[in-house]
């Protein structure tokens, strides 16, 4: 049970009829990882992961909600970001050298929200560049993750500032992370 089980179902196995092969392929990923929302200056603890190190997992650890990252910026704008070239794009943020470290060229991260409440956010991630098509970045929230209703922990957290209009999800392979 809880963030391992989740974990243990981004092996594969995933998935079935018409959308079943695409999320597969997002499954594909071959690191991946799960990070919950808490309360505190730094909100991001990781809950699962797979092929991630634990120096990665580390500098997630150092993340605020006023950091320059990806994950940060996905769950601030709730929606869903794709980043190639995360190891050497300029302008990908606080955790560009962590990526390069772990050989990751294409992130894929993932908003997790419930009942208008920031929950966490999930990592897909490639070493190879990968390209995203429109259709897995949209199906990419609907990724099966059956133990996100434990991810709130028992202190409340607080939530980002208040997100600019909603956006559907789409590919972000040439704007730069805005601050």
């Amino acid at each position: 049970g809880g963030a391992r089980g989740w974990a243990g179902q981004l092996g594969g196995g995933v998935g079935g009829g018409a959308s079943g092969g695409r999320t597969r392929a997002l499954l594909d990923a071959g690191k991946a990882g799960l990070w919950r929302m808490e309360g505190g200056e730094f909100p991001f603890r990781g809950g699962a992961s797979r092929g991630m190190s634990d120096a990665f997992v580390a500098e997630t650890r150092k993340l605020t909600w006023d950091t320059a990252a990806v994950g940060v910026q996905s769950v601030r704008e709730r929606r869903t970001i794709v980043v190639r070239g995360a190891d050497t794009r300029p302008g990908v943020g606080a955790l560009q050298g962590a990526y390069r470290d772990e050989g990751i060229r294409t992130a894929c991260l993932v908003p997790l929200v419930s009942h208008d409440q920031e929950l966490g956010v999930i990592g897909l991630y490639h070493t190879r560049d990968r390209e995203w098509p429109y259709d897995e970045v949209a199906l990419a929230p609907a990724i099966p993750h059956p133990d996100a209703a434990a991810l709130p922990t028992a202190s409340p957290h607080p939530s980002p500032p208040e997100p600019g209009p909603r956006t559907p999800p789409t590919p972000a392979p040439s704007s730069p992370l805005t601050p």
